[in-house]
């Protein structure tokens, strides 16, 4: 069977890996050239479709080796008619010379799924499985694991100490005068990143998961004094036909979104939250943000209770069903002040130009420009406005229509 009717019979990586491995292996031990969560997913497929063992693992990595289970690639050496190997890493030159120097040939003794490129230039690659690039990618580290994605770079981009994990169907847009630099973004199955013109990513992870949608608004920046600024640590972990969508300027300190498959978190233009933050979303589930939101240090925004609750008499789950979940959602308006270390709860909604007192807890309604402290947070005054200026004697600080009576 050519390499075309493998991909059409199937669109997953370690699919197509399981498949070359029962089809070449001819009954040798099966090693798998890599120790990572990739390969054990890829030895229970084998166990799983064809009742195939794997033999064990090599690293060139000398903490991974404990050999017992992951030796060195050494014991490979002269041994293609005891093992067959398969190798679910990112192309590199020196292990395929490696696995040629010891005797091992492609497909009949290995199978190296990243061993495709096609044509290779300097604004151009192209490999077997139908992946490219398009744009000066030069010192970026790339590793295409499925079929058919693409990345397009644009113009005057400056990409340092950067990894990009792109999976099968994704499609990764980097706009003009983009600097990446000591960044990470890993991208699963159908999922799409978009990231603006203007933009330059510094110290962010983005875990982006199947079927997500992650979109940075034209003007994102992460340098301190640009427009978006994510700090160290800051993490995105986005599950299957989640989407995350994120305005224009703002601050973003070291904490963590987290969105389980369907959900739905949308932040308006300037924003700004603390360190310490967690954003968690469950299933089905959404979180919208207005425009010119200032949250304090250690927000805690959940739109779950974590765990199943059931009740004993009838047997059934009374928190966290797709019918439960679904009616599930956090609102919060625009110019709204989250004080430091509050809790704000799903079946909230927070209105216009309101604060939220330090250590509160937030499960109801809360009308626009007033005052609410406490757990469970109640209205405490009434008629309030706020501006970010500490010490402003005119009230032109607030911005415009944000001074308005208490509804």
């Amino acid at each position: 069977m050519e390499n075309n009717e493998w991909q059409d019979k199937t669109s997953d990586w370690m699919d197509d890996i399981v498949e070359n491995v029962y089809r070449y292996y001819n009954h040798r031990k099966i090693v798998l050239w890599g120790a990572y969560e990739g390969s054990d997913t890829i030895r229970e497929k084998l166990k799983e479709k064809y009742g195939l063992e794997v033999a064990f693992y090599v690293d060139g990595d000398s903490t991974k080796t404990d050999n017992k289970w992951v030796f060195s690639p050494d014991c490979l050496c002269g041994k293609a008619r005891e093992y067959y190997v398969a190798i679910p890493l990112a192309f590199y030159r020196s292990l395929k010379e490696k696995l040629t120097e010891n005797g091992y040939k492609e497909n009949t003794d290995y199978y190296y799924f990243c061993d495709c490129i096609i044509q290779q230039r300097d604004d151009y690659y192209e490999d077997s499985h139908g992946n490219r690039i398009f744009g000066a990618y030069q010192g970026l580290k790339f590793a295409f694991s499925g079929f058919h994605s693409t990345i397009r770079i644009g113009k005057d981009v400056t990409i340092k100490n950067c990894t990009v994990y792109i999976h099968n169907h994704s499609n990764l847009t980097i706009g003009d005068d983009v600097y990446f630099t000591d960044s990470i973004i890993r991208m699963d199955d159908k999922t799409r990143i978009e990231i603006g013109r203007g933009c330059q990513i510094q110290d962010l992870a983005v875990d982006a998961r199947l079927m997500s949608d992650i979109l940075l608004h034209d003007e994102v920046s992460v340098n301190r004094g640009g427009y978006w600024d994510f700090n160290r640590g800051t993490k995105w972990i986005v599950d299957k036909e989640a989407k995350l969508e994120i305005g224009c300027r703002g601050i973003i300190f070291d904490g963590i979104f987290l969105l389980e498959k369907n959900s739905d978190l949308k932040i308006g233009d300037d924003f700004s939250v603390g360190w310490g933050y967690c954003f968690a979303l469950q299933e089905y589930t959404s979180v919208t943000i207005g425009n010119d939101c200032m949250f304090s240090y250690d927000i805690d925004m959940r739109t779950n209770d974590g765990h199943s609750i059931f009740d004993i008499k009838t047997g059934k789950n009374i928190n966290s069903t797709y019918e439960i979940s679904k009616s599930r959602s956090i609102v919060i308006g625009n110019h709204v002040w989250v004080g430091m270390r509050s809790i704000v709860l799903y079946h909230t909604e927070i209105g216009d130009g309101s604060i939220i007192g330090a250590n509160s807890l937030v499960k109801n309604r809360i009308p626009n420009n007033c005052i609410a402290v406490g757990s469970p947070a109640k209205v405490v005054k009434t008629d309030v406005a706020w501006g970010r200026e500490s010490g402003a004697e005119d009230m032109t600080v607030c911005g415009p229509g944000n001074a308005r009576m208490t509804r």
